[in-house]
């Protein structure tokens, strides 16, 4: 019952936030200022979820340890102390990290309070991110559907390179590759595997139509590569790639962590990738090969993960965008209309809409297996 007021609430200020032109109730400045408010409601609402309830797999304790060892560092020591900073990177604690866990207690926060913070300002990222793009509330119900905003107080520090990614992409839209770069930078001093993000870079020069011809058809080979190591016609040593990194645990071959690599997923995802595939040709965006890169490089990593289920860490860089994207190019294609519906468009909600009765209102137990009160945050 809980989940249920709560995702009802949701939706209503995710409906809020949404402005929408046909709408003359009110006034446009009106509509702009109640839209400003719910879109902060809502943004509050989703950190207070994860700050109290988010779901907590075994790196959340690993978070809440590393904040409380540096206790007793003063904000002098970012400046004066950097060497140590850097020594915690041995450990996978990437500088910017270990950076506002000293300024978290220079300012005395606790640590949930100061995970919860970290969730205020992803989660400020993603809901601005959505709400540029068709169909907002949708894009928004399938994260919260994936349970991506339950594991912001987990994956901490890739979360916060993801969220830096997303303040990248429109740079990257508009041709400002070296701000792209710089902000992909800034990502990898939250998680060092984001360096692998700069090589997007690549597809703001792809513009000549032959150039996004072998765009196109390279990435479709990568997918029906990683199909192939799904079903175990190829095979490679994906643990020589991780040797002696941190980020070893990517090669392991069992889903201890808890990923979501179930074949319900898996298909999802491929199925997606099919239909807008189809759509290739007869789809007029600009910058359309770099929406399309990210559709298959993201299901390039989910069918990997079926070999190796914790290679899916890869994927959470691109969990917001893909959703986005899909829906974007959907909602700007031809094909498969019935009348001004878009049926992959109706398909998604229907997949949403049961994700979401399956998960949270049928079992209604999904809330972290370790709760805060106000006191532990304050």
């Amino acid at each position: 019952m809980t989940w249920i007021i709560l995702i009802i609430f949701i939706g209503l200020l995710a409906e809020g936030a949404a402005l929408y032109p046909q709408r003359n109730i009110i006034s446009y400045e009106q509509s702009i200022l109640a839209s400003k408010i719910c879109m902060g409601a809502l943004i509050l609402t989703l950190t207070l979820m994860v700050g109290f309830w988010g779901i907590v797999a075994q790196d959340h304790d690993a978070y809440i340890n590393a904040y409380n060892s540096f206790n007793g560092y003063s904000f002098y020591d970012i400046f004066d102390n950097v060497t140590d900073l850097l020594a915690k990177q041995a450990i996978g604690m990437e500088l910017g990290y270990n950076v506002i866990n000293v300024l978290g207690h220079y300012l005395n926060l606790k640590a949930p309070l100061f995970l919860t913070l970290t969730a205020l300002f992803v989660n400020t990222c993603v809901v601005k991110f959505i709400y540029n793009y068709p169909h907002p509330v949708l894009s928004l119900f399938f994260l919260l559907s994936m349970n991506f905003f339950l594991q912001e107080a987990n994956l901490v520090r890739q979360i916060l390179a993801m969220a830096i990614f997303i303040l990248s992409i429109r740079p990257l839209l508009e041709g400002k590759w070296k701000s792209y770069l710089l902000l992909i930078f800034v990502a990898t001093l939250f998680h060092t595997s984001a360096i692998i993000l700069s090589l997007l870079v690549l597809f703001e020069f792809v513009r000549t139509k032959n150039a996004q011809a072998i765009a196109y058809y390279s990435l479709i080979g990568i997918w029906a590569i990683s199909i192939m190591v799904m079903f175990g016609i190829v095979s490679f040593d994906i643990a020589s790639i991780f040797i002696d990194s941190s980020y070893s645990i990517y090669a392991v071959d069992d889903n201890g962590i808890g990923m979501e690599v179930s074949f319900m997923n898996i298909a999802f995802h491929n199925i997606v990738a099919i239909a807008l595939l189809l759509c290739y040709k007869t789809l007029k965006v600009k910058s359309k090969i770099f929406y399309y890169a990210v559709i298959l490089i993201t299901v390039s990593c989910i069918n990997i993960s079926y070999a190796f289920p914790n290679f899916f860490r890869f994927a959470t860089y691109f969990s917001v965008i893909f959703f986005v994207f899909a829906i974007y190019l959907f909602s700007k294609s031809e094909k498969w209309r019935f009348g001004v519906y878009s049926i992959p468009i109706l398909a998604l909600q229907i997949y949403c809409s049961l994700r979401l009765l399956l998960f949270f209102v049928i079992e209604d137990n999904i809330f972290g297996s370790k709760s805060y009160s106000l006191n532990d945050l304050l």
